[in-house]
């Protein structure tokens, strides 16, 4: 969804171009929801079906303990490690901005 709001900026397309777009860029289980036939396809409904199906709503407490438990493996890498942890962060904690979600992925270590 970054990425498409960012070539929809850069691109400066209006809503019927960032459908086109979106709609020509889906894959596999996500070009799926294209054969919705409940109506005509549109942007907020599309986003809405990409967000419920793929999207990581509710899941924030899953990834919250995940962080939690989260340690080194054997052999792995720092950045590896590092890697991670940030991404659960994200997950997490997705309101999370700057310094609060570094002090978050901090804490979890």
């Amino acid at each position: 969804m970054v990425q498409l709001e960012t070539c929809k900026d850069y691109n400066r397309w209006a809503e019927e171009e960032e459908l086109a777009q979106l709609k020509a860029a889906l894959r596999s289980s996500a070009a799926q929801l294209l054969l919705n036939d409940s109506g005509p396809i549109t942007l907020p409904g599309l986003i809405a079906d990409l967000k419920d199906n793929f999207g990581i709503a509710g899941l924030e407490a899953q990834f919250e303990g995940q962080l939690r438990t989260r340690k080194r493996q054997k052999g792995e890498s720092l950045r590896s490690l590092y890697q991670d942890i940030q991404r659960l962060v994200l997950q997490a904690y997705p309101g999370a901005r700057g310094t609060l979600r570094d002090k978050l992925a901090k804490e979890a270590l």
